[in-house]
């Protein structure tokens, strides 16, 4: 289970520096936590309210913003100002939706989650043999395929399935 571990960590590293180099604006650095995303009106500054029934995530003139709710100085003079993102002429609400929902924030939270998750695995494979504070026979391998923590581990690497390097072993029994 060693190379998974190794094949997961270096997924989430690449999924980790994609989240924060979205999150950068131009010459500056970026934000820690990452980016929280949300759709505006151009024109108005307003947050769109997004309407998963509605076709198009449009204002009246066709466009929509795609911008970060934190803001950050500018050297013009203007004040604090958001990141923009992308300008869309038109875009399907659901996709808009989606967008929105996987902002950097979200991802790099996800990111963090599953590297605690892997260390769980970690920890409970450290605890060799001992069950309810009794030592075991060492009947038990870790790297078992039954084994809850590996299960896990084989369902975290799913969504990368289609890299190169991830190996059929490590599909989930169905």
């Amino acid at each position: 289970m060693d190379d998974l571990i190794v094949f997961l960590r270096a997924r989430l590293d690449e999924d980790e520096q994609v989240a924060r180099e979205a999150s950068r604006r131009k010459h500056d650095g970026w934000t820690p936590s990452g980016e929280h995303w949300q759709w505006v009106e151009p024109d108005q500054d307003q947050v769109l309210t997004l309407d998963p029934v509605a076709e198009e995530c449009l204002n009246d003139y066709g466009r929509a913003d795609l911008r970060s709710v934190e803001e950050y100085p500018v050297g013009s003079g203007l004040g604090d100002l958001p990141h923009f993102v992308v300008r869309s002429e038109e875009v399907r609400t659901l996709d808009a939706m989606h967008i929105a929902r996987w902002d950097p924030a979200r991802v790099l939270t996800e990111v963090e989650a599953k590297r605690k998750l892997i260390e769980l695995h970690e920890d409970v494979r450290g605890d060799e043999d001992q069950i309810d504070g009794e030592w075991g026979n060492g009947r038990w391998s870790w790297d078992d395929p039954s084994r809850t923590s590996v299960k896990m581990l084989k369902a975290l690497a799913q969504p990368y399935a289609g890299h190169p390097d991830y190996r059929e072993e490590w599909r989930p029994a169905e």
